[in-house]
């Protein structure tokens, strides 16, 4: 039994005690909260660097990618420009040759002023030797063709123009590329941050936690974004600038679903090329791709505006027709496509000849789905290719064979 001497210190002992441990508590508290307003801080720092870095990143993604479609057009357009004598529309391709330098400079000096690493200023200054290489000898080909020595001009284009503004473009992929590689960091670092503030606030409190959730969702959120830009960049083919075969199948499904509405009907032609092989292996592939690029000039030409030409793959193409009229209409279109591309083509300063060996499908007769379609026209442009080429053919509806014209 407690004496009543000793009981009053007892229990002066025990609030004592719970006065130091009220204190250590309160300092545990406050030292926890300290910690978590520090890491709050610190994430918030963090996450707004991450917002800065995927901002420029897609600025750069964007700006190099409006470079490179600048550089791709002026080749098109100096080809085009050796190819017509009209006065009036040479001026035009050589306004719009000036208004696609122009779009070429505004986005490298804006890329020049967003932060770069010592890689890309590299990549950028070659580019920049390169480009003004490549004005000097467009100069010189332009002060040819306004003497009238067209022939020395093609000379000057095919052996030193066009090399020089593919090198141009080489340097903007790798340009491209090194974005692409700064992309994947800033995945890993957005990646990071997570795990530390998983962990972190494991150990604060559920509410912390729910903050770097809230972080992450951001971080994924400005990914995505990311992820989705360059999804935009690559739905067209490159070479051509067509819409590519993802591009093609979202327009087809589209086109479909729109004649069902409206009770039109569409045409699907899958256009292969005939001797395309023997063009790459006598002149090279860039020459191959020269006479790709004119192809596609010429089944735009031949189609109206409404329609859509793309590339699926080498020297296969895709025409898509809407709102037709009837057969005759269709057919109308193949043999004007098919005599557009029967014409001689000067590639690398020689005359190329290929022809088109065509395949067509009708909606609703042929297929519902943009696959049964595609599937259709392909078989009749085989049946082409079998029956000698240089023609065009409808799909039997009852089967994979083409039918007669």
């Amino acid at each position: 039994m407690v004496s009543g001497k000793r009981a009053p210190l007892l229990a002066a002992s025990a609030r004592g005690e719970r006065f130091w441990l009220a204190i250590g508590f309160a300092v545990l508290l406050g030292l926890m909260a300290l910690q978590t307003f520090l890491s709050l801080r610190q994430i918030e720092h963090q996450r707004e660097q991450l917002k800065n870095v995927i901002e420029i990143g897609l600025t750069k993604f964007n700006l190099v990618g409006r470079m490179h479609a600048a550089g791709r057009e002026r080749i098109l357009l100096l080809q085009r420009l050796f190819m017509t004598d009209d006065p009036f529309e040479q001026e035009g391709l050589r306004e719009a040759f000036g208004g696609q330098a122009e779009v070429f400079i505004q986005a490298r000096q804006a890329l020049l002023a967003l932060p770069l690493s010592e890689a890309e200023r590299a990549l950028i200054e070659r580019q920049g030797a390169l480009s003004r290489r490549f004005h000097e000898i467009n100069l010189k080909v332009f002060d040819l063709l306004s003497q009238g020595q067209r022939d020395e001009a093609v000379r000057l284009f095919n052996e030193r123009l066009l090399p020089t503004q593919y090198a141009v473009l080489s340097s903007l992929t790798e340009l491209y590329e090194l974005q692409q590689g700064r992309a994947r960091e800033i995945w890993t670092h957005s990646d990071r941050l997570q795990r530390e503030a998983r962990r972190l606030l494991l150990v604060v409190a559920a509410l912390v936690f729910l903050i770097a959730l809230a972080v992450a969702y951001v971080v994924f959120k400005r990914v995505h974004e990311a992820s989705t830009a360059r999804e935009r960049l690559a739905t067209y083919d490159l070479l051509t600038g067509l819409p590519n075969r993802l591009l093609i199948g979202k327009l087809l499904n589209q086109a479909i679903a729109r004649a069902q509405r409206h009770g039109q009907p569409l045409a699907v032609m899958f256009v292969d090329l005939d001797g395309f092989k023997a063009v790459n292996d006598t002149l090279g592939h860039h020459a191959g791709d020269l006479l790709l690029v004119e192809v596609a000039r010429r089944l735009e030409k031949s189609v109206r505006k409404s329609d859509t030409v793309g590339r699926l793959a080498g020297d296969e193409f895709v025409v898509l027709l809407e709102d037709i009229g009837t057969r005759e209409e269709v057919l109308s279109v193949a043999e004007k496509i098919r005599t557009a591309l029967v014409r001689p083509i000067t590639v690398a300063g020689r005359e190329a000849r290929v022809s088109a060996s065509i395949g067509i499908a009708l909606y609703p007769e042929n297929g519902q789905s943009a696959e049964e379609l595609l599937h259709k026209a392909d078989a009749a442009m085989y049946a082409v290719k079998q029956a000698g080429r240089d023609a065009f053919q409808l799909a039997d509806d009852s089967g994979d064979k083409a039918a007669s014209l």
